[in-house]
C-alpha cells in the first residue's frame, strides 16, 4: 500500500514572517507483502531538503526515517501530574510552523472530565499548577560514540480553544457538563528553539474524487507512558 504526505522545510524571515524553504512529498508505504487494512509504515530514510543549512540540530530535524518525520507532524498529546508514574496520552496534528495544532476536543477536556487535572472556574477551565499538558516532539541527540538516538521534547499548551457551551444537568448531584459544538479543538505550543520551524501536516488542496483511496494516519495503540516520578524521565521502552 502507498499513500503520500507533503513535507515542508520552513524558515523565519527578517521581518518576522515565515516562508517555505523547500517542499517534498513522502511516500508512505507498508512493509513488503503487507496488504492489510491497517499497516505499519516502512522505515525508509528520507531527506526533506537537498540543500541543508543552519545549525546541526536544524539539519538533523530534516533527516530521518519516514516514521520519525511523521512523528514530527502527528504528535502524542500528554498529560500528567508532578510525581505520577504514568502519562495519559492522545493525538494531535501540527498545522503551522509556528506551533498551532488541531486535536479532538474531548482530548483537550480530558483533565477536567476525568477529574485529575482541572476544574471549572466560572465559564473557564483552570488547570492545576502541577499539571503538565502538551505534546511530545521527537529529535535526534548524540548517543554513544558517533550514533544518534531519538529523544523527545515536551512542549506545553500555551493557549487552547474548543467550541461548545456549558449545559446544566437536570440532576442536582451532577455538575454542569460541556456540550461540544464540534469535537475539534485548536491549541498553541511554543515555537521551536533557535528559530527552527515545526513540521506541519500538510493536506492536499485537491478534493477527493469518487473511488479514490483515503488513508488515516495515527498511532495504532495508545497505552499510558511509564515515567520515573522522581526525575520525570520516560522509562517506557515501548514508547518512541
Amino acid at each position: 500500500m502507498r499513500c503520500f504526505k507533503r513535507s515542508t522545510s520552513s524558515e523565519a524571515l527578517p521581518d518576522g514572517l515565515w516562508a517555505i524553504d523547500s517542499f517534498k512529498g513522502l511516500t508512505l508505504a507498508s512493509k513488503a507483502g503487507d496488504d492489510q487494512r491497517y499497516f505499519l509504515l516502512q522505515g525508509n530514510l528520507e531527506f526533506l531538503t537537498n540543500s541543508p543549512k543552519g545549525r546541526l540540530e536544524d539539519v538533523l530535524s530534516l533527516i530521518g526515517t519516514t516514521e520519525f518525520l511523521m512523528q514530527q507532524s502527528i504528535v502524542p498529546v500528554v498529560a500528567w501530574l508532578e510525581g505520577e508514574s504514568a502519562i495519559r496520552i492522545g493525538t494531535a496534528s501540527i498545522i503551522s510552523c509556528t506551533g498551532y495544532l488541531i486535536t479532538a476536543a474531548h482530548v483537550l477536556l480530558d483533565p477536567l472530565e476525568a477529574g485529575y487535572g482541572a476544574a471549572r472556574v466560572g465559564r473557564e477551565v483552570q488547570h492545576r499548577d502541577d499539571l503538565n499538558f502538551g505534546v511530545f516532539i521527537p529529535f535526534w541527540v548524540h548517543g554513544r560514540g558517533s550514533y544518534l538516538q531519538k529523544a523527545f521534547t515536551f512542549f506545553p499548551f500555551e493557549k487552547m480553544w474548543a467550541w461548545g457551551d456549558w449545559k446544566q444537568s437536570p440532576l442536582l448531584y451532577e455538575d454542569d457538563r460541556w456540550e461540544h459544538l464540534t469535537d475539534v479543538a485548536v491549541c498553541k505550543i511554543p515555537q521551536m528553539p533557535g528559530g527552527q520551524a515545526h513540521q506541519p501536516l500538510n493536506i492536499s488542496l485537491n478534493p477527493f474524487t469518487p473511488g479514490e483511496d483515503a488513508y488515516a494516519l495515527g498511532y495504532a495503540e495508545m497505552p499510558d507512558i511509564e515515567i520515573n516520578p522522581a526525575t520525570g524521565r520516560i522509562v517506557d521502552n515501548h514508547f518512541g
